[in-house]
């Protein structure tokens, strides 16, 4: 998922020139640790919101 909006943004600010790849790859590099670690600590909170939301949904 870094990998593909990493690539987007950058083809949007620079478009498909000679230093693409080489800016795509420095981006990734940035953002793919940034949202790994965010993975890591917001998925338990998201997890229990969505359970919240699931459990009062089927209150029969």
């Amino acid at each position: 998922m870094t990998g593909c909006v990493s690539a987007t943004v950058t083809a949007v600010n620079l478009g498909f020139s000679d230093t693409f790849i080489a800016e795509w790859l420095y981006s990734w590099s940035i953002a793919f640790p940034v949202g790994f670690v965010l993975l890591l600590l917001l998925s338990p909170q998201f997890r229990r919101i969505v359970d919240k939301i699931v459990y009062y949904g089927n209150v029969d």
